[in-house]
């Protein structure tokens, strides 16, 4: 554009980057829950997962607000020596998420392929959820990866 100087310090109320809520190590357990978090200024969750698995393949990854109901992202793992590398974008606001979702080898060092992407509705992810948490659709362990939950204000 033109007519604009100067080195951006006027600027005011622009985002500020993802901050990183919360860590979860998905080697272990039928369940894994978030520590307390402190939603109230974020408007998007960020959700990275990371080469997760489970014992039993076959099965969808699902998270569970507090107060609010079951959302599954993705699709069902093939077989238990795969896993699933996904994205997840969320609408505090709305509850309308949309995915990405990668299922392949667990040594995966680099790749593309097929995949699978879409969309969904919880309004019980919002800004005073206070834990999420993430499980299988069919009840199994999990024994691999982890899950990284950013907010972005």
């Amino acid at each position: 554009t033109t007519g604009i100087s100067g080195n951006g310090s006027q600027l005011t109320s622009l985002p500020s980057g993802l901050t990183l809520l919360s860590t979860l190590t998905t080697t272990s357990g039928t369940s894994n829950t978030t520590a307390t978090l402190n939603l109230t200024t974020y408007k998007t969750l960020q959700i990275y997962v990371y080469n997760v698995g489970n014992t039993s393949g076959t099965q969808r990854l699902q998270f569970t607000p507090n107060g609010g109901s079951v959302s599954t992202g993705g699709n069902s793992m093939p077989s238990s020596v795969q896993s699933s590398y996904q994205m997840i974008t969320f609408d505090l606001a709305s509850g309308v998420y949309g995915y990405g979702n990668f299922p392949t080898s667990r040594t995966l060092t680099a790749g593309t392929g097929a995949g699978q992407g879409g969309a969904g509705v919880n309004t019980g992810l919002t800004t005073s959820t206070t834990t999420i948490m993430f499980d299988w659709s069919g009840g199994a362990t999990f024994d691999i990866g982890s899950i990284k939950i950013y907010g972005l204000k």
